[in-house]
């Protein structure tokens, strides 16, 4: 009976003994490192600023697209040398911010405001996207441009630019639309701003505009 009890107190032993060092062994794997567990990767990969972003948008400028005129300022009065009433040159533009992925720029201004509907008074395409700005009286008599870019018909429809000409009475509003496209065009100088628009479709990456407005014996508004 002696001997019995004795097997018994033994087996109780070594039964509280195994359950402590479970317990050990569980509480020092939970203070351990889970090095076992995978880490999520941050977005992108190649966060670098702790944003959880990627750097899709690498190679952008940062900037907008923007296109001014130094000689009228937006909305403004377009003076009369670059109108039919002046020496209908046309005027100087200037534009910054050209995204990195643009092959080529276009440039189309129009007079929404015309009795028959909009008038373009300027087409072009193919400008180069390393170039800022266009000179002041850009040559009519042939539709490439020194430095770069080809001119389509306006709606008289001639070569190159042609100035405001607007009947008398209220000024119009002459728009000067500057894209940025991620390819180059292959058109003819024929091509009007219908056209353009049409090759432009799907290919327009970036997009600004400056307005002047101009006026013949009427008032400006």
């Amino acid at each position: 009976m002696r001997r019995v009890m004795l097997i018994l107190a033994l087996c109780a032993v070594a039964l509280v003994s195994c359950n402590r060092a479970k317990q050990q062994n569980t509480a020092g794997n939970m203070n351990t490192n889970t090095t076992g567990v995978s880490t999520p990767t941050p977005m992108g990969g190649n966060d670098t600023m702790g944003t959880g972003q990627s750097n899709m948008g690498k190679g952008a400028t940062g900037m907008a697209l923007t296109i001014t005129s130094p000689a009228f300022t937006d909305s403004a009065s377009i003076p009369r040398k670059y109108s039919c009433d002046g020496n209908d040159v046309s005027p100087p533009l200037s534009w910054s911010g050209v995204p990195d992925n643009a092959k080529s720029l276009a440039l189309i201004m129009d007079d929404p405001d015309a009795p028959n509907g909009t008038w373009t008074h300027w087409v072009v395409w193919n400008i180069p996207v390393n170039s800022t700005s266009l000179p002041e009286g850009v040559s009519k008599t042939t539709a490439s441009i020194t430095g770069g870019g080809m001119q389509g018909q306006n709606s008289w429809p001639k070569t190159g630019y042609g100035g405001p000409c607007p009947p008398p009475g209220n000024a119009h509003h002459y728009y000067f639309r500057l894209f940025a496209l991620d390819n180059m065009l292959t058109l003819p100088d024929s091509t009007g701003s219908a056209a353009l628009q049409r090759a432009m479709t799907g290919h327009i990456v970036a997009q600004a505009q400056t307005l002047g407005m101009y006026s013949r014996g009427g008032k400006q508004s």
